[in-house]
């Protein structure tokens, strides 16, 4: 390599790392200003017009988010660098999945459970859950605050009980 040509990539080098700096310092910035809400079009948009994806994007966005919820500041998150804030982020996103798992000591036929993981993968699908808790917690939600009535008769029991008032009567 000639003196010319290993100056020049050492130039280049250089705007590239100086760059790097520059593009997380405004990524940081910009999540920093923007409410999750607005993290979604946001991040598309920057794809669109920066070539870079836009879930990586949005990724970036919740890492500086959660780094903000973690008590940093944005100079500091500037100052400690995307691959730190970045890997803090995964880690706290991995710890709170990993909360303690307790026993579910039910027995069910082959049947009811092969129905259960058609259930848990269609909730998955339709709602975007990506794991069995977060299925289950919409299913809680949905049906916990359910009036007994409206169970009823979603299982069809509304019009038999109807039926065994009036006889009765």
């Amino acid at each position: 390599m000639t003196p010319d040509e290993s100056k020049r990539l050492s130039t280049l080098a250089t705007r590239f790392i100086a760059e790097s700096k520059c593009l997380w310092a405004d990524i940081v910035c910009i999540g920093a200003a923007l409410s999750p809400k607005q993290f979604d079009i946001a991040a598309k948009r920057l794809a669109e017009q920066s070539g870079n994806g836009a879930a990586t994007i949005k990724r970036k966005f919740l890492a500086v988010k959660h780094g903000i919820e973690s008590g940093l500041t944005v100079d500091k998150l500037i100052e400690q660098g995307q691959q730190v804030t970045v890997a803090a982020y995964v880690k706290g996103k991995v710890k709170a999945r990993s909360a303690p798992l307790v026993a579910f000591p039910h027995r069910i036929t082959p049947e009811v459970r092969a129905g259960l993981e058609e259930l848990y993968q269609r909730i998955g699908r339709v709602c975007a859950c990506k794991t069995f808790d977060e299925a289950t917690e919409f299913i809680l939600a949905t049906f916990a605050d359910l009036p007994d009535q409206e169970l009823e008769h979603l299982a069809g029991m509304s019009h038999a009980k109807e039926k065994t008032n009036q006889a009765r009567r």
